[in-house]
C-alpha cells in the first residue's frame, strides 16, 4: 500500500517540476530567439538607411541613358555575408553586390508590402539552402517611378546558436526530471513516514487489545466447561 502511494506522490512531484522546467526553458529559448533576430533586423535597417542615402545620390546623378546595372550599390567590401540588391517592383534584379544570390531575394509578397508601406522584412532561402533575412526598402526614382533596395544576410549563425541552446535546454530538462524523480521519491518517503508510524502503532494497539480480550474470554470458557 505504502509503496504504491510513494510512487504516486513521486510521479506528481516529477510532473510538477517537469512543467516548471519546460515552461522556464521555453521562455528562455523564445527570449533568446527574439533578441537575436531583433538584432539582425536592427542591423539590416541601419545598413539600409546608410546605403539608401548614397544610392539616392547616385540615382540623382545618373545620366538618363545609363543602365541601372552600372550603378554601384553596397560597400566595396561586404564582409559578414551581407548582400545588397536593386530590384524592380516586379522583382527583377537590376544591380547588386557580387555575392547576391537571386534565389535568396525577397518574394513577391514582401515586395508588395514594401511598395505599400515603404519597407518590409522577409525570410528567404539561398540556392544552397541557407536561411536568409532580407530587408526591403522602397526608393523613388528622380524622374518618377519606384525601385526597391534589398539588404540581407545569412541567419545561419543565429540559428546554429539557437540549436545549441536548444540542446543545452533539452539536456537540462532530462537532468532536471531525473533529479526530480530521485528527490520526489525521497521526499515522498519522508512524507509517508509519520503515516506509516501511525498505522503501525494502530496495528500494534489492535493486536494488544485483541490479546488482552482473548485472555479473560479463555478463562471464562474454561470455567464454563468445568
Amino acid at each position: 500500500m505504502f509503496g504504491a502511494a510513494r510512487w504516486r506522490l513521486t510521479l506528481w512531484f516529477t510532473i510538477a517540476i517537469g512543467l516548471i522546467i519546460v515552461v522556464t526553458g521555453g521562455a528562455v529559448f523564445l527570449s533568446a530567439r527574439a533578441v537575436l533576430f531583433d538584432q539582425v533586423n536592427s542591423d539590416l535597417q541601419s545598413r539600409a538607411g546608410r546605403e539608401q542615402a548614397l544610392l539616392a545620390a547616385r540615382l540623382l546623378g545618373r545620366h538618363g541613358g545609363a543602365p541601372l546595372a552600372d550603378i554601384a550599390i553596397g560597400p566595396a567590401f561586404t564582409s559578414g555575408g551581407y548582400f545588397y540588391a536593386l530590384v524592380s517592383p516586379s522583382g527583377e534584379l537590376l544591380a547588386g553586390t557580387a555575392n547576391v544570390d537571386p534565389a535568396g531575394l525577397a518574394g513577391e509578397g514582401a515586395l508588395q508590402d514594401a511598395l505599400a508601406d515603404g519597407h518590409a522584412f522577409a525570410d528567404s532561402e539561398s540556392s544552397e539552402g541557407d536561411s536568409l533575412r532580407v530587408y526591403v526598402v522602397r526608393l523613388q526614382r528622380p524622374r518618377g517611378g519606384e525601385l526597391l533596395m534589398e539588404v540581407g544576410r545569412s541567419t545561419e549563425p543565429e540559428r546554429q546558436a539557437l540549436r545549441r541552446l536548444l540542446l543545452v535546454l533539452g539536456g537540462g530538462v532530462v537532468g532536471g526530471l531525473a533529479l526530480a524523480l530521485a528527490g520526489g521519491y525521497f521526499l515522498a518517503g519522508l512524507a509517508l513516514r509519520p503515516i506509516r508510524a501511525a498505522v503501525d502503532s494502530q496495528r500494534a494497539f489492535i493486536a494488544d487489545a485483541s490479546h488482552e480480550r482473548r485472555t479473560p474470554l479463555s478463562v471464562m470458557i474454561s470455567n464454563v466447561a468445568v
